[in-house]
């Protein structure tokens, strides 16, 4: 079977890229600096592209130790990552109008790599907790 995964190494690249991007777009939120509209269009590309190249990296990028297990569990937090996010856009379609509506889908578009993060890293926490547990049994 192919490996289409990057290197362990690129795991890391992706963890400074997404930290320095959430970061960067929570400072954007909070602070609202005055920017011109250039800088203003360059910094919110920055975050977005920080955020998915970072995001792929991490999940896209082979464990220590890979195997189908861990194959199996990327493939599932990809997945739940996807449910959580319908879901997310579903509800907030429903609820929500207007500008707010606006500001809301402008969010959405980074919501899917950052809840695949999430979501992948719970399903390797709860994998190795769980290799532990039978390990001491």
């Amino acid at each position: 079977m192919n490996n289409l995964l990057f290197p362990h190494r690129f795991a890391l690249i992706g963890w400074v890229m997404f930290l320095v991007a959430i970061i960067g777009g929570i400072l954007r939120l909070l602070l609202e600096p005055e920017m011109s509209y250039v800088w203003t269009v360059f910094y919110n590309d920055s975050v977005i592209i920080g955020l998915s190249l970072g995001a792929i990296f991490i999940v896209c990028s082979k464990e220590r130790t890979e195997d189908e297990m861990i194959r199996a569990l990327r493939l599932s937090s990809i997945l739940n990552a996807l449910y959580v996010f319908a879901i997310l856009i579903i509800t907030g379609t429903i609820l929500i109008n207007g500008e707010d509506y606006d500001n809301f889908i402008i969010m959405t578009l980074l919501m899917l790599p950052i809840i695949s993060v999430f979501t992948y890293r719970m399903e390797i926490f709860r994998h190795n907790k769980q290799s532990e547990n039978e390990e001491q049994n």
